[in-house]
């Protein structure tokens, strides 16, 4: 897959779980990409997160952690990630700080693919 192509198909990705939320509440948005992506190609799941991390890499509120980008004002923001996921599943909630969090860094691909 060209790295054009792979490009619009994150982008139409990220654009449906903008529009639409995402496809699973339980997961983030590389693993939210690479379920639309699964359907509609066969493309590498490391590439998609590679690709994504890259953009995740210049999103001002990014954590220190590449792997999890959400919580900057966090000790351990894989924590952070844990305990929404298996405490209060707010991962998605726009009402909390990490939800919102979130929606920011899908808004922040978003615009970063759109101007590529």
């Amino acid at each position: 897959m060209a790295m054009s192509e792979l490009h619009q198909e994150i982008l139409t990705a990220l654009t449906a779980i903008k529009v639409n939320g995402p496809k699973d509440i339980y997961m983030g948005i590389c693993d939210n990409v690479g379920q639309l992506l699964e359907q509609v190609s066969i493309v590498d799941n490391e590439l998609i997160v590679n690709y994504l991390t890259e953009l995740f890499s210049d999103w001002p509120d990014k954590s220190n952690s590449t792997t999890y980008p959400i919580g900057n004002w966090a000790e351990s923001p894989k924590r952070l990630f844990w305990d929404h996921y298996d405490h209060d599943k707010s991962m998605w909630n726009k009402r909390t700080k990490y939800g919102q969090a979130r929606w920011a860094l899908l808004d922040h691909c978003i615009s970063k693919l759109s101007q590529k």
